[in-house]
């Protein structure tokens, strides 16, 4: 009997291959890995963004309300501010934003552009999620959107707030009150389904 080292390198897909140099057919390897469960309907997703965040310490503060407004109407995924520290001691606010791949430069420069900034810095994030959708829950004061998000086969919903502020403006009745009401609708409705 020969005797080898040999190098196993086990592929994704459960193929395994031996990195060695033996002549071909000399040695032959079947692994056989158990089968998976499917993911289920609610798996969470992963993917990758790019985000883009500057401090400023020198700016208006009522600008950054516009700001905000301005990089989600442009396509941001997301955009938010924290406070920040900076050198001899200054308060000052990062923004921060998510985009995806594609719109790096254009929104970079929206952030050159509305702000006070000197420079943009640029990193990419890996995100895992939950699986989302839209509903609506039919309320005593009207419809009112709900985001939806799918964790291990249940759904879990928030009322949209501009649906909320609208109605409650509306009616003449305290937003929370739309609030609760919307999330007993939905609850309903999906005890009915």
């Amino acid at each position: 009997m020969k005797t080898f080292r040999a190098h196993a390198v086990v592929a994704p897909d459960g193929r395994m291959t031996l990195q060695t140099p033996l002549p071909p057919g000399e040695v032959e390897v079947i692994v056989t890995l158990p089968e998976q469960a499917p993911p289920s309907r609610s798996a969470p997703e992963q993917d990758t963004v790019v985000v883009l965040e500057t401090n400023i310490d020198d700016m208006n503060p009522e600008v950054y309300g516009y700001l905000i407004d301005r990089l989600l109407a442009s396509g941001a995924k997301d955009a938010y501010l924290t406070p920040v520290i900076m050198k001899k001691g200054r308060p000052g606010v990062m923004v921060s934003v998510l985009v995806d791949q594609a719109d790096t430069e254009r929104i970079a420069r929206l952030l050159t552009e509305e702000t006070t900034t000197l420079g943009v810095r640029i990193s990419h994030a890996d995100r895992y999620k939950l699986r989302r959708s839209a509903g609506t829950a039919d309320t005593a004061f009207g419809p009112v959107r709900m985001k939806v998000a799918e964790r291990n086969d249940r759904r879990q919903a928030t009322p949209e707030y501009d649906d909320c502020a609208r109605l409650a403006l509306e009616r003449g009745v305290p937003i929370l009150d739309v609030y609760a009401a919307a999330q007993r609708a939905w609850e309903e409705q999906e005890k009915e389904q």
